[in-house]
Formats: structure tokens, sequence, C-alpha cells
């Protein structure tokens, strides 16, 4: 089963008796798309017309979903872009919200089967050319990382590292700021990820900052609150305010 990317001709997705494979190019050359699909018979192809998702059906093998293609349309439109030693593609808006505990079994273990969600906050999907990342070959060198940062106007509110890998690389900001540095004595040696995070942002246009190596990219991404309730942004500053900032304030307002 064939679909055509309706937004860009050039992007053709085929279901195959071995799985997955994608065109950029029209249909001239296929790539086997390894990526979270397992070479199983893919029977059913759509592409989301709002959330830009590519949901598979397969054979015997559940459902999948490849979040936002846009950086796959990216790819057709403009394939010089993997000339480039780096590109941090356009990011989709991001709605916070908050998810409650379901009923029923709290720590499933083994006992039930399902599938990951798409990661919560902005998704950030980047190219990495050869020359800036590591090998990106099964088991190759993951040492290299890219240094993501976020910004408030001028005030970088949050840092962190994602993969590096030579090719497209995905990761996503959890839309809250970095946590309160707290005392930490030399024995303590708690995984960053750890730690307690920051609080959220307010609702607005942030940059995201990629850096690999002497290659730097930036972004907009707009945050939006969740559409279930009503706040108003006197009240979300008021929170934010009553915070202890390190440095008695927010860094930055919105």
């Amino acid at each position: 089963m064939a679909q055509s990317g309706a937004v860009n001709p050039n992007l053709l997705y085929l279901g195959s008796e071995f799985g997955l494979y994608v065109s950029l190019d029209g249909g001239e050359r296929w790539r086997l798309w390894r990526h979270g699909v397992p070479r199983a018979p893919v029977r059913a192809l759509v592409v989301h017309p709002r959330d830009h998702d590519l949901v598979i059906g397969t054979h015997g093998r559940s459902a999948y979903i490849l979040d936002d293609v846009r950086p796959l349309r990216a790819l057709a439109a403009s394939p010089g872009l993997l000339n480039e030693n780096l590109h941090l593609f356009e990011i989709p808006a991001a709605i916070q919200h908050r998810v409650a505990q379901v009923g029923g079994i709290r720590f499933t273990a083994d006992g039930i089967f399902h599938g990951g969600n798409r990661p919560f906050g902005a998704l950030l999907t980047y190219y990495v050319g050869g020359s800036s990342g590591s090998s990106g070959n099964d088991g190759g060198d993951d040492s290299l990382k890219a240094k993501i940062e976020i910004l408030d106007r001028d005030s970088v509110i949050r840092s962190f590292e994602g993969p590096a890998k030579a090719g497209i690389n995905r990761t996503a900001w959890n839309l809250r700021h970095d946590g309160f540095k707290r005392l930490r004595d030399e024995d303590d040696d708690t995984p960053e990820e750890f730690l307690p995070p920051g609080p959220d942002v307010l609702p607005g246009v942030y940059a995201v900052r990629v850096t690999v190596g002497d290659h730097e990219a930036t972004q907009a991404v707009e945050v939006r609150p969740d559409p279930r309730f009503t706040v108003t942004m006197a009240d979300r500053e008021s929170k934010r305010d009553a915070l202890p900032w390190p440095t008695g304030k927010a860094s930055g307002t919105r």
C-alpha cells in the first residue's frame, strides 16, 4: 500500500510485506524505515490532517504512529538541507497539560503491555551532518551530544543535552525551567535527571538553540496553555512570582 504526502508529492510512504519504506524524491529511491517500526507487513497508512503524524497499521504487530512528519516534508522540499552541518526543523506548538493517575493497576510492571506515548512537551527535531555528528551507526560512538538551550528573550532558562548522531535526531523539552540549585555533598551522585525539575514556563513564545561542536541553529517554539482550563495570565504570573527563585524573581517575563 502506498500513501502520498499530499503536502509535498515528493514525499511517499510505502507499506510492504517487509516493513515501511519512505521516498523523499517522488519514488526514485526508497529507504527502509527502521526507527520504531518492525519489519512486519504494513497494511494501512494515513497522515493525520491536524497533527501531521503518520499512522501505520500492521498485520499482527499492532499500530504505530510516526510523530510529526513535517521534517520529512522539509527534506523532500529542500534536499540541500542534507548538506548542512546542523539544521533545526520547525518546531510544532507545544500544549501544556496534566495527566491524572488512571484507575486500576498503578505499577503495571510486565503485567500489561502498552506502547509508549509521544513525549510530553516540545518535540525538537534536528539534522546533524556527518562532519559534525558521531558515526550514527548502531553501536557507534554516542559520546558527542547536542547542547540544547531554551531562551526567554536573552535569558537561558533551560539547558540539557540531546543526541547528536549523524542524521536526524529527536528529543523533547519538558516545558519547564531548569531545576533550582541545591546543596549537594561530595558523596551525592544522584543523576541530574532524577533531581527535582524546575517550574513550568508561562505560555508564550520561546527560542530554542541547538549547538553541536562549532555549529548552532535556532528556532522559535510556541507554548500553549491547557485548553481545558481558563487561567488568566495575571494569575499565572502571580503564581510564578511567588516561587522562591534563587535571584528573588523569575528569569524573564512574558
